[in-house]
């Protein structure tokens, strides 16, 4: 789950275990109001910079990353 985004990296929770420096390729829908209607994805890679320990009950961990300069922004994949 997504918590905070910017220009240069993002916050949100995983359902595994990274340790600081991994690198992560990341897959995040745009609103539709930032691209004129049209089912749109970012797929930026970083690393990671900040860990937070798991919750106990979910293992779910919060973790902080810096996105690289490289990006692409993509039609979604149609459903089959």
């Amino acid at each position: 789950k997504l918590e905070n985004i910017s220009s240069g990296g993002a916050y949100f929770s995983l359902d595994s275990g990274v340790v600081v420096g991994s690198k992560l390729n990341l897959m995040i829908e745009l609103p539709s109001k930032l691209t004129d209607g049209k089912k749109m994805k970012l797929f930026i890679g970083g690393i990671t910079v900040r860990l937070e320990k798991p919750n106990v009950r979910s293992r779910k961990q919060n973790v902080a990353v810096r996105f690289s300069d490289d990006f692409r922004v993509l039609p979604a994949p149609k459903k089959k």
